[in-house]
């Protein structure tokens, strides 16, 4: 049985393991490509992403490696350093990179993201990073408190 094959690329804030293999996703972008990651301002660094690889049955091992590049310039922005990986039979395959710490785009625009099996690419789609509108960050700010019961 080959390699297990990567249909979809979640990206989301985070990403936790449950029993059964099933996964909790937080903070939900979309599935790329129709992933719009906005931010109040592209200027400043973000609090982490987690990419969320998911694919069919398969086997094999290797080391995976994680690109995020600019689409037009081709330049890296990030590198996730390689991860062994071993998978005995599976019928669906879940690999998340998550990256923690301060991350910063050089700028709004298109981004590519690129996952190698052992250096060659298995997988390829892209992302949109854009500043959003100050009104879609201040609603949820400005949540009023329920009125408390009158005695």
């Amino acid at each position: 049985m080959p390699f297990p094959h990567i249909d979809h690329c979640i990206i989301c804030d985070s990403a936790r393991p449950e029993l059964g293999g099933k996964s909790t996703i937080l903070g939900f972008y979309g599935i790329a490509p129709n992933v719009d990651i906005r931010v109040p301002d592209v200027r400043l660094p973000i609090g982490g992403l987690t990419f969320f690889f998911v694919g069919g049955g398969g086997e094999g091992s290797g080391t995976l490696t994680l690109e995020v590049k600019e689409s037009l310039s081709g330049n890296l922005v990030i590198k996730v350093p390689s991860q062994p990986v071993n998978i005995a039979h599976a019928e669906r395959t879940v690999f998340p990179f998550v990256l923690t710490g301060l991350l910063l785009f050089p700028h709004a625009g298109r981004y590519m993201i690129r996952l190698l099996k052992d250096g060659n690419q298995i997988f390829r789609d892209t992302f949109l990073f854009s500043q959003g509108a100050p009104e879609e960050f201040a609603q949820f700010g400005q949540i009023a408190a329920p009125p408390l019961p009158k005695k």
